[in-house]
C-alpha cells in the first residue's frame, strides 16, 4: 500500500472535534521554532483510550523533513483506522543553539503539547509509540531511553538507525564522524561523555520501551552490527526486541515494494502487540 491510500483520507471539516469525523490538521505549531511543526492525523471513531504513533523523520540530523516519512502514515493507517498518527519536523542541528539535545527535547515537547489538547483530539494522553527512520529512529530511540521520565512512550520502531557511536566504524570514518559531530557539536576527545550518553545502545535499561529494530543487510551508512549490538542487549535486558534484517537491502528501501510490504506488516504487528 502505498500513498495512495493516503490520499483518498477525505480532510473533513470539524469545527466540534467530532471523534466519530476522521480529521487532519497539518503543519501545527508545538512551539515558536519554524521547524516545530506537525501533521496531525486523527482517526474516525476515537476515544480516550486511542493510541497514537509519532513519526520522527531522518537526514543525519542536519536535514530531511516529515513528508518522507509519509509511507509510515500510510502504513499506520491501515490500522483499522484506529491509531491517530503525528508527523513531526525537528529543530535541526545546523547551528550551535540547536544541537543535541534540541532534537529529542522536540519530542518531549510535541509529547506535552499532545497531551494538553488529548481530550479535545478524543487520544490517550500516556500512550504513545514512536517510530523514526535513520536519525529518526536514533532520536526515538534516545528519547526513550533517557529522557521519557514519565513512560509515556510505549513501543519504539527504528530502521536503519545508529544505536552507538562509540565504534570503529565511525570513529575512523571521516564522514559518519563529521556526522555525529554536527549532531553533538563536540569530538569524543573533547566530551567522551556526551558522544557515550547520545548512544541508545550506551542508555537503554530494563526501563526502555519494547523496540523493533530493522536494518538493511547491504546499508553503506548504518552498518547490521549497530542493530544486532543493541537487539543483544536489549535480550539480556529482558525488554522485547525484534531485529529484522533485508539483506541486499540499503539504508531505506520505502515506499514501495515487496521488503516495504514486509516492513510495515511487521510495524503494525508490533504496535498492535506493545502499544
Amino acid at each position: 500500500m502505498g500513498t495512495g491510500t493516503f490520499s483518498a483520507c477525505k480532510k473533513q471539516t470539524d469545527p466540534g472535534h467530532n471523534p466519530e469525523v476522521y480529521r487532519q490538521q497539518m503543519d501545527v505549531a508545538y512551539g515558536n521554532h519554524p521547524r516545530q511543526k506537525a501533521d496531525i492525523y486523527l482517526p474516525a471513531g476515537r476515544d480516550a483510550q486511542t493510541p497514537t504513533l509519532v513519526l520522527i523523520h531522518g537526514g543525519g540530523w542536519t536535514t530531511g523533513d516529515k513528508t518522507e516519512m509519509l509511507p509510515f502514515v500510510d502504513t499506520a493507517l491501515m490500522r483499522q483506522n484506529r491509531l491517530a498518527v503525528v508527523n513531526m519536523n525537528y529543530r535541526l542541528a545546523t547551528a550551535d543553539a540547536y544541537k543535541h539535545p534540541s532534537q529529542v527535547e522536540d519530542i518531549g515537547r510535541l509529547l506535552d503539547f499532545l497531551q494538553v489538547l488529548a481530550a479535545e483530539y478524543h487520544i490517550n494522553p500516556d500512550r504513545f509509540a514512536l517510530a523514526g527512520a535513520s536519525a529518526g529512529g536514533h532520536l526515538g530511540m534516545l528519547y526513550d531511553d533517557a529522557f521519557d521520565t514519565g513512560d509515556r512512550v510505549k513501543a519504539v520502531v527504528a530502521c536503519v538507525a545508529p544505536t552507538d557511536f562509540l565504534v570503529p566504524e565511525i570513529l575512523n570514518d571521516t564522514a559518519q564522524y563529521l556526522a555525529v559531530y554536527g549532531l553533538l557539536g563536540k569530538t569524543h576527545w573533547e566530551d567522551m561523555g556526551l558522544w557515550y550518553a547520545a548512544g541508545p545502545y550506551r542508555v537503554c535499561g530494563t526501563h526502555t520501551s519494547p523496540t523493533a529494530l530493522f536494518m538493511g543487510g547491504a546499508d553503506p551508512i548504518v552498518p547490521v552490527s549497530q542493530g544486532e549490538k543493541l537487539k543483544a542487549r536489549l535480550d539480556s535486558l529482558g525488554v522485547p526486541a525484534t531485529l529484522t534484517v533485508y539483506e541486499g537491502a540499503g539504508h531505506g528501501w520505502w515506499p514501495g515494494g515487496p521488503v516495504f510490504a514486509d516492513t510495515r506488516q511487521k510495524i503494525m504487528a508490533w504496535l498492535n502487540a506493545h502499544l
